[in-house]
């Protein structure tokens, strides 16, 4: 889907798409040189046509997935929910589960990337903005890895290296130029933003450094299953009745990952609740825990 996205957006957004001519001649659309870009009344009508065509195509499916993905965590849960799952299934199917919102950033990406040409006209501007926004999104996929199998993530991966080992060879060979005004503010912006992220990411480290940690879980509920699974899932049950600010783990329904379970114990919970059956103590999870 994420293809045809591109499709419709670039055809939509190709009335605003101009070159400059050389000097200060103005500017006509790449698509159509010989219309003018804001002079006379057929590049109006090309405009009206690309303004109405991106509010009936691209603008209701952004909001439909939009509203797809904030809805996806309560659906998933729903015992009615059968057909919005299948109806919106080439969102999230791709995905693991933790990453289901990653469609949203590939959307994002794509709209971007088709807004670089109506932003800027100069083509080395076009090409350093490019690259920028394939790096910031390439780390992102890099961190967040969401696609259900390693290779996928490995060959996304390769994909943006390999558009950008175009791109900087297309401007080399070309013999691209940047006027110096749009450098400079290049530079600017890239810096500005670059202190700014620096600034936030030192102010946030200094804040949950003295902040009080508030640990994640009111309660763990340590127990041998082959004794106390179903008093562990009772107790569960009736803490989650007594306090809805309750939040209690057990092992079946809240452990992700086995290597991060002394660490949840350790910095996350609350209140340690032991179930001493015979076995408990005989258990090397239950001992550490």
């Amino acid at each position: 889907f994420n293809v045809f996205f591109i499709s419709i957006l670039m055809t939509c957004l190709s009335p605003f798409v101009c070159y400059s001519h050389p000097g200060d001649g103005g500017s006509s659309v790449v698509g159509q040189p010989s219309i003018l870009c804001w002079q006379g009344g057929e590049h109006a009508s090309m405009v009206a046509v690309g303004i109405v065509a991106f509010a009936l195509v691209p603008v209701p499916f952004l909001a439909s997935a939009a509203y797809g993905i904030r809805k996806y965590p309560t659906m998933v849960k729903s015992t009615h929910s059968k057909t919005f799952l299948l109806h919106c299934r080439f969102l999230f199917s791709r995905f693991n589960p933790e990453t289901y919102y990653y469609s949203s950033v590939m959307l994002l990406r794509s709209f971007l990337i088709t807004m670089v040409p109506v932003a800027f006209k100069d083509v080395g501007v076009q090409i350093i903005v490019l690259t920028a926004t394939l790096l910031c999104f390439s780390a992102l996929q890099t961190w967040l890895r969401p696609w259900r199998s390693r290779i996928a993530n490995m060959l996304d991966t390769m994909s943006s290296v390999l558009v950008l080992l175009v791109l900087v060879s297309a401007s080399l060979a070309g013999g691209v130029e940047v006027a110096m005004s749009s450098l400079g503010t290049i530079s600017n912006v890239i810096f500005g933003l670059l202190a700014f992220f620096t600034l936030a990411s030192m102010t946030a480290t200094a804040a949950l450094m003295f902040a009080k940690r508030v640990p994640k879980y009111s309660h763990f509920i340590c127990h041998h299953k082959a004794a106390a699974s179903a008093q562990a899932r009772l107790m569960k049950i009736i803490l989650n009745e007594a306090s809805s600010a309750a939040r209690v783990f057990i092992d079946s329904d809240d452990l992700k990952n086995l290597d991060e379970l002394f660490n949840i114990v350790k910095t996350d919970v609350a209140t340690l609740v032991v179930y001493l059956t015979r076995d408990t103590l005989r258990r090397p999870w239950c001992v550490g825990e």
